[in-house]
C-alpha cells in the first residue's frame, strides 16, 4: 500500500504546466518553417502562372507547310548556284591600292591570359527565287506578336526558306494567313503580317532591368492544348554570341523555338532564337534541352521592326579576317585577310594586331567580335592597328558574311 508521501510525489508539479507549453512551442517552431515555405512556394506559383496568364494571348501558333524531297534538293540546287556566284563574284574584285597612315605613337601590348574567339554564326542560306508550294503536311511552331498591327516574330529555323501557306493561329482560336515580310539573319528572326484586329500586345522588359541569375520563363505554343507549356529557368549570362543574345538554362527546343522569354512580372525578355556556332540548324541539334538557351532581346528586334516591316533581309556583319587565337598579347591579330572584304579595303594585313575598335579598346579578340556584332553591315568603321611598332589608323565599311569562306 502506497504511503501519503509517496503518492504525493505522483501528483503533477508546479512546472508541469510549463513543460506543456515548451512542448507545445517546440512543435510550432518545427512546424512553423514549414508552413511557411509552402505559403512562399504558393506565392511564386501564383506569380510564374499569373506572369504565363498576360502574355499567353500574344502567343500564337506559327503553321508553316513543309517541302517535298524535291523541292528540298531543288532549293539545295539553287543555294549551290548562289554559293558559286558569290566565289566567282569575290575572285572577279580587283584588290585596291594599299594605303599606308600616317604612324602615330607605338602603344605597348601587356599580356593578359589567352582567351579562344568564338565564330560567329553562320547565316542561312538565301530564299530560291521562286518558292515552292505547299507540300499538304504542315508543322506547328511558336511565335508572338509584338504590334497592334498584327506583326509576329518566330524562328527563322520554324520557317526556313517558305514563304507560301503560311498561317498564324492566335490565342482566341483565329486562324489567318500570314505574310512574309524581312528576317535577321544572325538574329535568327522572321517577321510575319496577318491582317485583322483586336491584336493583343506585350510589354517588353528593358535589357538594363535585366541581372544574371533573375528567374525567367520560357514560353510555347506547338500542341493543342488551351494553355502554353511553359520551362522555368534562370538568366544565365548577358551579351553572348558577339553580344546579340541573351543565355538561358531554361529548357529549349522546337517545343519553343520562336516563342517568348518572360520575367516573372509577364514582360517579354526576348524571343527563344536558334543561334550560335555553326548556324542555326547545327545549334538546334546540337544544344537542343542541354541547358544551353540562347534569346534575342525584344528591345533588340523593335528597334530593327521598321526595316523588318520593309521586307528587309538583315546580315550578320562581316569583318572579314581570322583571328590568331593562341597569341598571348593584348588585341586581336590578323592571321588571315580575306579578299573582297572591308578588312582588304582597309589595308590590313597579316600580322597586324587591332588595339582599338571605334574608340574602343581591344583586349582580345573576343571583344573585337562583341563590337562588330552590334554594327549593321554598312557602317563604315575606324580601327587602330599595331604594325613593325608603329600604330595605324584604318577604316572599311562592313560587309555581310558570306555563305562560303575560303579555306
Amino acid at each position: 500500500m502506497a504511503t501519503g508521501r509517496e503518492g504525493q510525489s505522483r501528483r503533477p508539479g508546479p512546472a508541469a504546466p510549463w513543460l506543456a507549453l515548451a512542448a507545445a512551442v517546440a512543435v510550432v517552431c518545427l512546424v512553423a518553417p514549414r508552413c511557411a515555405a509552402r505559403d512562399e512556394l504558393s506565392d511564386l506559383e501564383q506569380v510564374t502562372r499569373g506572369a504565363v496568364a498576360r502574355v499567353a494571348p500574344a502567343v500564337v501558333q506559327v503553321i508553316v507547310p513543309e517541302l517535298t524531297e524535291a523541292q528540298i534538293e531543288e532549293a539545295k540546287r539553287l543555294d549551290r548556284e548562289r554559293r558559286i556566284r558569290e566565289m566567282e563574284e569575290a575572285a572577279e574584285s580587283p584588290a585596291p591600292p594599299e594605303e599606308t597612315p600616317a604612324p602615330e605613337s607605338p602603344e605597348e601590348a601587356p599580356s593578359p591570359p589567352p582567351e579562344e574567339a568564338p565564330a560567329p554564326p553562320d547565316e542561312s542560306p538565301a530564299a530560291p527565287p521562286e518558292a515552292p508550294a505547299p507540300s499538304g503536311q504542315v508543322a506547328v511552331r511558336t511565335g508572338f506578336l509584338v504590334s497592334a498591327e498584327g506583326h509576329v516574330v518566330t524562328s527563322l529555323l520554324n520557317v526556313g526558306r517558305q514563304d507560301q501557306g503560311l498561317r498564324v493561329k492566335l490565342a482566341d482560336g483565329r486562324e489567318l494567313p500570314a505574310r512574309r515580310l524581312g528576317e535577321d539573319v544572325q538574329r535568327d528572326l522572321v517577321l510575319l503580317k496577318v491582317e485583322g484586329s483586336g491584336f493583343p500586345q506585350v510589354i517588353h522588359a528593358p535589357k538594363s532591368d535585366l541581372l544574371v541569375g533573375q528567374w525567367v520563363v520560357a514560353v510555347g505554343k506547338t500542341l493543342p492544348l488551351a494553355e502554353p507549356t511553359v520551362a522555368k529557368g534562370i538568366v544565365s549570362a548577358l551579351g553572348r554570341l558577339a553580344g546579340v543574345a541573351i543565355q538561358t538554362d531554361a529548357n529549349i527546343s522546337a517545343m519553343n523555338y520562336g516563342g517568348p522569354l518572360i520575367d516573372l512580372r509577364g514582360r517579354v525578355v526576348g524571343m527563344i532564337a536558334s543561334v550560335g556556332r555553326g548556324g542555326s540548324t547545327a545549334r538546334a541539334s546540337q544544344f537542343s534541352d542541354s541547358g544551353i538557351g540562347f534569346v534575342i532581346p525584344l528591345e533588340d528586334i523593335l528597334r530593327e521592326l521598321p526595316d523588318l516591316k520593309e521586307g528587309q533581309r538583315l546580315e550578320v556583319p562581316f569583318l572579314g579576317i581570322v583571328f590568331n587565337r593562341f597569341r598571348l598579347g593584348k588585341g586581336a591579330e590578323i592571321q588571315t585577310v580575306l579578299a573582297a572584304t572591308a578588312a582588304k579595303e582597309s589595308g590590313l594585313k597579316e600580322g597586324d594586331i587591332i588595339v582599338e575598335f571605334e574608340g574602343t579598346e581591344i583586349v582580345s579578340s573576343f571583344q573585337l567580335l562583341y563590337q562588330i556584332g552590334s554594327r549593321r553591315v554598312g557602317d563604315k568603321v575606324t580601327f587602330n592597328v599595331l604594325r613593325d611598332g608603329q600604330t595605324l589608323t584604318l577604316s572599311g565599311k562592313l560587309r555581310a558574311r558570306p555563305a562560303y569562306l575560303p579555306d
